[in-house]
């Protein structure tokens, strides 16, 4: 039968008084804590002790017993008289002592913990099955406390630990949901590192290229590209200067035939920018050195009216090439 050597509680807040179940030898034997931190209590009773303040609401309130077994309770000497009590107390210290180590020791085939399981500059050893003995372990430890106290839950799940390296404070501050998105990556840190830094809109050397929220991007030096494709034309020239449609398709070298279109023809030149017009236009002038900027040669694609006593103005050096 199972003996009773300690009383638990929850605090209210306003209960100072509890009740003692279990015998005792000595007031001094009965001892109490409040969330694990030793409390000072007076006797109301034999069977109730009472805190000089009522514990919080929702403390954790432990009354046991720990007998003191220093000194036997009577200590009997050549030619005193022998008392039925005192035999009977002298039995019961080791009697309750007896009892207070059996119900808080561990049976090493398995028990159950009720209370706070505390380690002191200790570890947990897993001896291995296959060689025990020392020979293969896993020793669960912690890193020395200097923070206060720390803790640390286990989840409520089914599943392995993760490990890390090396030892550390830092605490991953990531969700599980929001590492979980890189799930099936197969990258490693140098991918990871192209997109480090990186400024919408802003191309960068061995960086990736993001687009900003107008959907544009400077400062690239070279672009090559097998096509480009406008798909919202221009309808006059002055609408191609003002939203940069296309005079910014240049080619660092000749044009090959069809590059730009089945009707360009295979053209040489160092720089070309190529002005596509998709339905015919009428227009007074074309100023291909303010509309379409100077020192390139030029290739209009589509058809282009330009009224009668009305001029085609070119940049210093360039040729105007039309098709179509």
């Amino acid at each position: 039968m199972a003996v009773t050597t300690e009383n638990t509680y929850t605090g209210d807040g306003s209960t100072t008084r509890f009740a003692i179940t279990f015998e005792y030898l000595q007031e001094s034997d009965v001892k109490a804590t409040v969330n694990d931190v030793t409390s000072t209590f007076t006797f109301a009773n034999a069977t109730q002790i009472e805190f000089n303040s009522a514990p919080a609401n929702s403390s954790k309130i432990r009354i046991f017993r720990e007998t003191n077994t220093d000194e036997p309770n009577t200590t009997f000497f050549s030619g005193s008289s022998i008392r039925a009590q005192d035999l009977n107390d002298n039995n019961s210290q080791v009697l309750f002592r007896t009892q207070e180590i059996s119900a808080r020791a561990f049976d090493k085939t398995g028990d159950t913990v009720t209370g706070d399981l505390k380690l002191k500059a200790a570890s947990i050893v897993f001896e291995g099955v296959t060689n025990p003995d020392d020979v293969n372990q896993t020793i669960l430890s912690t890193i020395e406390p200097t923070n206060n106290d720390n803790t640390i839950n286990l989840p409520n799940a089914s599943g392995t630990l993760p490990v890390l390296a090396v030892a550390s404070t830092t605490q991953i501050t990531s969700t599980p949901e929001e590492l979980n998105k890189v799930d099936g990556y197969t990258g490693n840190s140098t991918n990871l590192n192209t997109v480090a830094g990186v400024t919408p809109g802003t191309a960068a050397a061995s960086k990736a290229v993001v687009l900003d929220g107008d959907r544009d991007v400077s400062n690239i030096r070279n672009l090559s590209a097998t096509k480009v494709t406008i798909t919202t034309a221009p309808t006059n020239a002055s609408d191609v200067a003002t939203k940069d449609y296309v005079d910014s398709i240049s080619s660092a070298g000749a044009i090959p035939a069809g590059a730009k279109g089945p009707d360009v023809t295979a053209v040489s030149s160092t720089k070309w920018r190529v002005n596509s017009i998709s339905t015919p236009q009428t227009v007074d002038s074309l100023d291909f050195a303010t509309d379409y900027g100077s020192n390139f040669n030029h290739a209009m694609m589509g058809d282009v009216t330009v009224n009668s006593g009305h001029s085609i103005t070119l940049g210093n050096g360039s040729v105007l090439t039309i098709l179509g």
